[in-house]
């Protein structure tokens, strides 16, 4: 009884010794459970969670700026002229109804200081709509008066595009209005691989990022620039962790948006046979608020802001293998394939099976 005691405790102490390719099932849930990380089934609810979330999009962060010409900017200087369509207006006399009251620039606060209304902001509407603001101003003094505004100076609406272009600088804006794309063309292009390149837009202390390949996928994404837009264009090379038991570990490099967990594990040279359980594969990802609070309750609840998670997938499971060729690879990915239950005991057998290595027979030297 105490020698088969002492082989189970052998076998236990030889099997924690054997090398390891990866995290069991037992111990990756485990560690999860000790640092509070969620762990999620890999099913269809967290393919729409993913989704939905989305990658970062300029066309979320900026949705619906439209550039406008004819707008009224800090810096233009405008002309205003004032009728008054009554005979004892104001602002008739005995040759004209009329009344130029000369020309003002706005200032940084976005305002004109105008004779009989006094400071009126006029910074960021339209000439139709500063002539009517000033209008209704007048009435009290005037009888009907009708006011005519013009820029008789205009600060060029211009943005700008930094960074791994062929020719960084300042561009105006048209009355067309430039997209991002034409802004990153009239820049000369860019110098890097489109899935390796970041498009970060900076809009009055706001930012959104995303590759440039993926603009060229999602035209919704090519957005409108507006006056003093910053395009800043830098290198974005998105790489993700395989470890355990595949046959290729180590930092590998993708493009963006362009491979799902399927792709992943076979570009880190598939399961390794005979040792990766195909049960216990992991992914480690890092995800906001929002994709935890679609993932439900259970999630949401450990990471309100956002945080690390664990999808565990099975291959075994039909279902998973096809979940598997939605889940798309994100920059930063941890992917690690547990060993298989009886690998770590085939390598102890292969131990013992192995013939002792004897020492070489002494030589003998004749006389």
């Amino acid at each position: 009884m105490l020698k088969a005691t002492s082989r189970v405790v052998l076998l236990s102490l030889l099997c924690a010794c054997a090398p390891s390719d990866g995290p069991s099932t037992r111990s990756m849930i485990s560690s999860a459970r000790a640092n509070d990380v969620p762990v999620v089934d890999l099913t269809a609810r967290a393919i729409t969670a993913q989704q939905e979330a989305g990658m970062p999009s300029l066309s979320k962060a900026f949705a619906g700026g439209t550039y406008r010409p004819g707008i009224v900017r800090r810096g233009d200087t405008i002309n205003v002229t004032v009728f008054d369509s009554g005979d004892a207006g104001l602002f008739s006399t005995a040759d004209s109804s009329s009344l130029n009251l000369g020309d003002y620039t706005v200032d940084r606060s976005g305002n004109v200081n105008l004779p009989f209304i006094g400071v009126i902001r006029v910074a960021d509407r339209s000439l139709p709509t500063v002539q009517t603001s000033i209008a209704e101003q007048l009435r009290e003094s005037a009888i009907n008066p009708f006011v005519s505004v013009n820029i008789t100076r205009k600060e060029t609406d211009t943005f700008t595009v930094q960074g791994e272009v062929a020719g960084a600088g300042v561009f105006p804006l048209t009355a067309r209005g430039e997209n991002v794309l034409e802004a990153i063309a009239l820049a000369g292009g860019p110098t890097g691989k489109p899935g390796q390149t970041e498009v970060k837009l900076i809009r009055e202390g706001n930012s959104a990022a995303q590759t440039l390949q993926s603009i060229y996928d999602t035209p919704a994404d090519n957005v409108a620039l507006l006056p003093g837009d910053i395009l800043l264009l830098s290198p974005a090379p998105h790489t993700f962790i395989a470890g355990g038991a595949l046959n290729t570990k180590g930092e590998i490099p993708f493009s963006a948006g362009s491979i799902n967990l399927n792709q992943a594990i076979a570009r880190a040279g598939g399961l390794a046979d005979g040792r990766a359980n195909p049960r216990s594969v992991f992914v480690l990802r890092t995800i906001s608020a929002e994709e935890a609070r679609q993932l439900g309750e259970r999630v949401s609840s450990k990471i309100p802001s956002g945080g690390n998670i664990i999808y565990r997938v099975n291959l075994r499971k039909t279902d998973q293998v096809f979940l598997a060729d939605r889940f798309m690879i994100r920059d930063g990915d941890q992917i690690f394939v547990g060993d298989a239950p009886l690998a770590k005991t085939g390598k102890i057998t292969q131990v013992f099976s192995r013939p002792p290595e004897l020492p070489p027979a002494p030589t003998v030297e004749l006389p």
